[in-house]
């Protein structure tokens, strides 16, 4: 039960949590360290650069728990957007080495984050400050999905979404889904919405969502739709799944579109294998303009090019052939992908607004 300021006591345990002291984005500790063995990274270096804690696994003789090395809460939230303001799109450096940095220092956030157990003590802003990395992970992994060359392991990037929404979960089960602030709940919406669309592989994860979110929550957008469109994923209802996905696009839930993009390429080419099944024909021939909405794709000309690199046959009127023979995998992202445009009309800034979620430091 809240205490009424977003705080939750810490009932059937007989010691206080530790409370950071740390009201810089890096220890003085660790800041002189690295200047003494010139151990800053290139981000950390030139005008408008700060030093951040780097993740550190305990050790023998060292301790990640002195009050001096932990940062309250408040300069958590300051240290993740900083990252974003002024790391994210930095000028003199690539995606890859930004990612790799980003994920370093949010990782160390999240460390300091868990052994203060804000998750108890300031859930509220706990949560903004895991709904901020979940929004960079998704971010990372769309900017993979358009550019297959860059060197971000997925795997590792999907498991840390995976392991932030679970943590995120427990939270608003924690709060028994009340907040004392709209804006909250707006994020909430968005977050679940996000949880249940990852849950499309794991039917017990998906029932076990729906149980735990009351059905009030439920009801509430992008939620309903998000489920729906889970429903249909699970059924292979596409065409229902893809006119659910424009309501996304409509609406701006950034972190679902960046999800729906990494997973698109796999949807397409299972609604192609089973045209190829459904619709074989020597003489017949499929409509691009339905194909091209089913796809999602924005014009006749983009599903002309999607369908020649699947390898299928288009006919003199712009009639699709299919074959029980089969199609080709298509790597390359396809241009003219409408949640794609989506995302790509977005300006840095707006990227940034998104990442960074409502403005709750001094909440």
């Amino acid at each position: 039960m809240s205490t009424g300021d977003g705080h939750f006591p810490l009932s059937n345990r007989d010691y206080q949590p530790i409370i950071g002291k740390c009201k810089l984005m890096c220890p003085i500790k660790e800041y002189n360290f690295r200047k003494k063995h010139n151990l800053f990274h290139s981000l950390e270096k030139g005008e408008g650069c700060h030093c951040v804690k780097e993740f550190h696994r305990s050790a023998a003789g060292e301790t990640v728990c002195h009050p001096d090395n932990l940062r309250p809460i408040q300069v958590l939230l300051e240290t993740a957007n900083y990252l974003f303001d002024e790391i994210l799109f930095h000028p003199n450096s690539s995606f890859v080495a930004i990612y790799d940095f980003i994920f370093d220092r949010l990782r160390s956030v999240r460390q300091d984050a868990v052994i203060q157990e804000l998750q108890y003590t300031r859930p509220q802003l706990y949560i903004i400050l895991l709904e901020k990395c979940i929004n960079f992970y998704c971010y990372a992994a769309y900017r993979k999905t358009v550019d297959l060359d860059l060197a971000i392991d997925m795997y590792i990037n999907s498991n840390h979404i995976k392991n932030c929404l679970e943590t995120l979960m427990d939270t608003y089960c924690l709060m028994s889904f009340k907040f004392d602030n709209p804006i909250l709940l707006k994020s909430c919406l968005k977050m679940l919405s996000l949880y249940v669309l990852q849950s499309y592989v794991s039917p017990e994860t998906l029932i076990e969502i729906l149980i735990k979110v009351p059905k009030h929550i439920r009801d509430m957008q992008p939620v309903k739709t998000c489920v729906l469109m889970c429903v249909a994923l699970r059924h292979k209802n596409y065409v229902k799944l893809m006119k659910l996905a424009t309501l996304l696009c409509h609406n701006w839930i950034f972190a679902s579109l960046c999800f729906l993009t990494t997973n698109l390429g796999e949807i397409r080419s299972d609604i192609i294998k089973m045209l190829c099944a459904s619709h074989s024909s020597k003489v017949g021939s499929f409509s691009a303009l339905d194909l091209r909405r089913w796809l999602l794709l924005q014009s006749e000309k983009d599903i002309i090019s999607y369908c020649k690199n699947s390898g299928l046959k288009i006919l003199p009127n712009n009639g699709i052939q299919f074959n029980k023979s089969g199609s080709k995998e298509v790597t390359k992202y396809p241009s003219g992908c409408y949640v794609l445009y989506t995302l790509q009309t977005l300006s840095k800034d707006k990227i940034v607004q998104h990442l960074k979620g409502p403005d709750m430091i001094n909440y």
